[in-house]
């Protein structure tokens, strides 16, 4: 589709002495189909797949004949990911493909690159930080201006790419919730064609806000169900890198599809995405299932909802807050901005250091990462291309993250003991594999009721660069639903020993509104098999503690030698509570093969 040549004619065609169109700005007359297509990612190590469909979508519109008009804001940071990836461009997609097979190079549907960027005005308008927290009144500014300036018959069409979370998605990292949505798109007539297409994880909150508002003339297509399920990109290129999200992929092919002689209908694209997000050689748990909400029939021609008026869409088919008490300091606080002590090697040997970094790529699947380890894993890609200081310092910044997963699991690990040794766990809660990638509704109950602990919500949160490592939790918050006796009590302890921080009272009490509510079953997110699901995690399930500590040693030892040799001996920490915890458990499953520890009595 985009080749580098055909870009040059496209912006060569374009007239230099027009502006890029304001977000703001009021709709053109001269179309009456009017898209914003806007990429609200802004983490520049790992969100370029996300400006993959972004660059997809544009691609594609401005791409008919005549081009398609529409107001194309960015908020991921181009330059920054450039200077710091090493790479020459962004790719969207592929033009052919057989199942299961691995990628074709140089088959890249839609293209930019680090050229472009230096040296030609980009095709949409760039938001930069500080202006990202005004992006999301601009997309309300410019709803209200089509509101008043459509007409009958006229077609608008939104589409949002970027994080999601049960309360919206994130605009440069502002949240825009689906009640502000939704309520913006209701004072549209009737008989104005409003389209949303949604790209994150959790947008099926989107549909919901729609569905009951009861919108005429609406087509709202999101890549997820509900508010819990998440939204995944597509495998990687043979080149090491994601280019798109699934969703992304399979819509912008309709696109193409919507002009070709078969008659494509609501029913068709409806059903085209749904099985394009579940195809066999789709790791079950990055599955996911979009969500159409429409007042059409499914019988209706995808062309009328979204296009109308044009007659030709060049496309290149591609497939498709308590007590205190006196707590032990938190080592995962420190690990990660620990100073280098004079004890640190004066030549730390970094190539050891790069061999247990890709070591611990081991059994995770680095073609469906999850969102918070692809920054990790493109960088450890690239290391072969990066000059030697560079290098090196890339090999720090990952040894510290990896030590921060590794001492911010023992702090989990830590805690889970401890309510196991006073009764309200059960060690048993740990021999049934786990599926950590996708939680159940209980799961997520209790995984959202830790967030809101300071730590935890640091952990899982990818705002300002935060580790965005969700595993721990999910995995206590599985051994909870598993084993929990008292829910009260595990809360009051939480709070009183304060090793996952303080409680946001805030968060605490809107979540209460609700519930939480959720089922004890021991075997709550049960796996066929044991899987890594993020890089680094090592939290033990599906196995016992005694085969555990032993495979996990040499792994533990390894990760901090290389952390000591780059830092200095002794900054890796104080290990004795997470050592004390593992022995506790070693010795329940000898003597009790009982929820507690049958000691807790006297503890």
């Amino acid at each position: 589709m985009a080749s580098s040549a055909g870009l040059r004619r496209q912006n060569s065609a374009r007239d230099k002495s027009k502006p890029l169109p304001d977000l703001s700005g009021p709709a053109l007359k001269k179309n009456s189909t009017s898209h914003l297509v806007v990429c609200g990612a802004t983490d520049y190590d790992r969100d370029h797949w996300l400006f993959g469909d972004f660059l997809g979508f544009v691609d594609i519109l401005k791409k008919a004949n005549p081009p398609i008009h529409g107001d194309f804001i960015n908020c991921f940071p181009l330059g920054t990911y450039f200077d710091f990836s090493g790479t020459q461009d962004i790719k969207f997609g592929r033009r052919k493909e057989s199942e299961g097979a691995g990628w074709e190079s140089g088959d890249e549907i839609a293209i930019y690159t680090k050229w472009q960027y230096d040296h030609r005005e980009a095709w949409w308008t760039q938001v930069n930080q500080p202006s990202w927290a005004s992006v999301k009144p601009d997309i309300l500014k410019w709803i209200d201006d089509r509101v008043h300036n459509t007409k009958p018959g006229d077609i608008v069409t939104i589409i949002l790419i970027g994080h999601g979370n049960r309360k919206g998605i994130l605009i440069g990292r502002v949240l825009l919730s689906p009640s502000e949505l939704a309520t913006a798109c209701a004072n549209f007539a009737t008989d104005v064609q409003v389209n949303i297409i949604i790209k994150a994880c959790s947008s099926g909150a989107f549909a919901k806000a729609f569905r009951v508002s009861g919108q005429q003339s609406l087509y709202v297509h999101t890549s997820s169900k509900d508010e819990d399920e998440r939204s995944f990109s597509d495998r990687r290129s043979i080149t090491g890198r994601v280019r798109n999200s699934l969703f992304g992929l399979s819509f912008i092919e309709t696109l193409g599809l919507m002009r070709d002689e078969e008659i494509w209908t609501l029913g068709k694209q409806k059903q085209k995405l749904k099985d394009d997000l579940n195809k066999p050689w789709i790791p079950e748990p990055m599955r996911s299932h979009p969500q159409v909400i429409s007042d059409s029939p499914l019988k209706r021609m995808m062309w009328d909802i979204m296009y109308r008026d044009y007659i030709d869409l060049s496309f290149n088919h591609a497939p498709t807050n308590a007590r205190r008490v006196l707590t032990p300091p938190n080592e995962a606080l420190r690990i990660q901005t620990q100073q280098r002590l004079p004890s640190a090697s004066l030549v730390p040997s970094y190539t050891a250091a790069e061999v247990v970094l890709r070591r611990e790529l081991e059994g995770l699947n680095t073609d469906f990462p999850e969102a918070g380890d692809m920054g990790i894993i493109d960088q450890l890609f690239s290391l072969h291309r990066f000059p030697k200081a560079r290098k090196h310092s890339a090999i720090e910044a990952l040894v510290r993250k990896l030590a921060y997963r590794f001492r911010i699991q023992e702090e989990i690990f830590i805690i889970a003991e401890s309510l196991m040794y006073v009764g309200l766990l059960s060690h048993q809660s740990l021999y049934i594999p786990m599926e950590l990638s996708r939680g159940t509704s209980s799961v997520l109950t209790v995984f959202r009721s830790l967030q809101c602990f300071e730590y935890v919500a640091d952990a899982t949160s990818f705002l300002d660069g935060k580790a965005y490592f969700e595993t721990p939790a999910m995995w206590l918050a599985t051994v909870i639903v598993r084993s929990c006796s008292d829910w009260a009590r595990i809360l009051d302890r939480l709070v009183t020993i304060q090793r996952l921080g303080n409680l946001d009272q805030a968060n605490a009490d809107e979540l209460a509104i609700g519930g939480p509510r959720f089922a004890i079953n021991p075997r709550e997110a049960e796996a066929k098999e044991v899987r890594i699901p993020q890089y680094g995690a090592w939290l033990p399930h599906g196995v016992s503690m005694k085969d555990f500590a032993e495979s996990f040693l040499t792994r533990y030892c390894a990760i901090k030698e290389i952390y000591e040799d780059l830092l200095g001996a002794g900054t890796w920490g104080d290990s004795s509570m997470f050592e004390a915890a593992v022995t506790r458990i070693l010795a329940a499953e000898r003597l009790s093969p009982d929820s507690g520890y049958g000691t807790a009595a006297s503890a």
